[in-house]
């Protein structure tokens, strides 16, 4: 009875040594011409919105957040405990691991299941990239296959720096360079030890091991990460007990997919960017460039002004019942816009209204800020900023249908006063004197010729942005 019993465990265990040989003998004797580099796929990169500083405004990404990095900037001790616990022949198979796959046939074979892999890290990348995540012999094959094409193709350092930059490590970001900024607030190639070791121990379970949500978990992961290193000679003994009691020191949660600075200038970006056919001829050509394509956006926005601009807003509406404002900065000499207001609470979730922009959507009547426009078509029809005219409390103009009466400001009386008197203390009277003198036509001529697109009609009262 214990014989046969012997023999029949032998006999189970010969199984998953043959199919482990009928699968490294496929991969080997399919084509093994060279793959070419798949890149990586349809990966997202994210966008990153900058201010006229340099500083970071925003990140835009659709589902996937990542960065890339080169292999020349990633910590060789990231690179070492990645491959010391997720493929330690990384650097000696030829694109599948004989001995890795013998041992997870062994272990399937024992459970009547797939429950552990035998995937180098080129089958990890091209699963990544190319294949699904279907855990079925014939998926294996596949991926086998494919893996000895790559690394005919590309060098050991070309697969593991793209490989690097398509691993989820949990919280939506994606490869080592998002990660790195994520979790611990600095660039990949600024990783210490323990830093580096945190990153490999989250490879296989990204959700199990978070360290912001189960920093235990993730420790005993980190630790096992470092021990393999020792056990390669990735790091030394001290090294490896020195970086297991480092604590973790975790950025701002979510730093990356934080809230954008200064909302209303962000969103009416992003809103002129997805109507701008150089992004795509299409709304989802425009859409997967703008939170797909990895663009950097460099804008004009200034944040000493934008701060000055929200804190100018800020100290006259103090009434939370009382009317809104906005407000546009515009350097006349570039047509740069330095700063937007657009309200206040962007983010307030008890607002319905808070992310509506009273700068770009409010549509209002221009009143006094359309006075620029009468002044320079004035100055076109040959008006001196030093012409005198009379400033008294009200005025009355012929059009050509019928009596405009136009009145100062809380009918304020003013002496004669130059064009430019005028122009300082916004004053009606005056305006509307210039815009008889010059005429209604020239005035909206002149507002579409720079850019006005609203229609306008050749009145009068448009002097006053009726």
């Amino acid at each position: 009875m214990a014989r046969g019993n012997q023999r029949w465990i032998s006999g189970t265990r010969r199984v998953p040594w043959l199919l482990a040989l009928a699968l490294v003998t496929s991969a080997c004797s399919l084509d093994v011409n060279p793959l070419a580099d798949p890149g990586i796929g349809e990966s997202a990169l994210t966008t990153v919105v900058y201010a006229a500083d340099g500083s970071v405004l925003a990140h835009w990404h659709a589902g996937e957040d990542r960065t890339l990095v080169v292999y020349e900037d990633i910590p060789r001790q990231l690179i070492d405990a990645v491959v010391a616990i997720e493929d330690e022949r990384y650097w000696d198979h030829p694109g599948v691991d004989i001995r890795a796959i013998i041992r997870a046939a062994e272990a399937n074979g024992a459970a009547g299941e797939i429950v552990q892999g035998g995937s180098t890290i080129t089958q990890q990348y091209l699963k990544n990239v190319l294949l699904t995540n279907a855990a079925t012999y014939d998926r294996k094959l596949e991926e086998a296959a494919l893996a000895v094409r790559l690394e005919e193709g590309l060098t050991k350092e070309q697969i593991l720096e793209r490989y690097l930059n398509t691993i989820y490590l949990g919280d939506g970001a994606y490869g080592v360079g998002t990660a790195a900024v994520h979790y611990f607030g600095k660039d990949v190639d600024e990783l210490t030890l323990a830093e580096s070791s945190l990153l490999a121990a989250l490879i296989q379970a990204p959700g199990a091991t978070n360290p912001r949500t189960d920093a235990a978990a993730a420790i005993e992961r980190r630790k096992i990460v470092l021990e393999k290193m020792v056990e390669q000679g990735y790091a030394t003994a001290a090294e490896a007990s020195a970086a297991s009691l480092e604590e973790i020191q975790l950025a701002a949660p979510a730093r990356r997919l934080a809230r954008a600075r200064y909302p209303y200038f962000v969103e009416e970006l992003k809103r002129q960017l997805l109507d701008d056919p150089r992004l795509g001829e299409t709304p989802t050509d425009r859409y997967h460039a703008l939170f797909q394509g990895g663009l950097r956006i460099h804008t004009t926005l200034e944040p000493a002004i934008q701060e000055a601009a929200e804190q100018s807003i800020a100290a006259v509406m103090v009434d939370e019942e009382g009317p809104d404002a906005a407000l546009v900065s515009i350097d006349p000499r570039t047509g740069y816009v330095k700063a937007i207001v657009g309200g206040q609470g962007f983010y307030d979730e008890d607002d319905p209204i808070a992310q509506f922009n009273l700068a770009t959507q409010g549509r209002r009547q221009p009143g006094s800020s359309f006075k620029p426009f009468v002044l320079a078509a004035a100055l076109e029809n040959g008006t001196d900023l030093y012409d005198i005219y009379e400033a008294g409390r009200q005025v009355e103009v012929q059009t050509d249908s019928r009596i405009w009466t136009v009145e100062n400001y809380n009918q304020s009386a003013f002496p004669p006063l130059t064009v430019l008197e005028a122009t300082v203390y916004s004053v009606n009277v005056v305006y509307a004197r210039l815009m008889d003198a010059v005429g209604p036509v020239a005035v909206q001529e002149l507002a579409e010729r720079v850019g006005i697109t609203s229609p306008l009609q050749p009145f009068h009262a448009l002097a006053l942005g009726a």
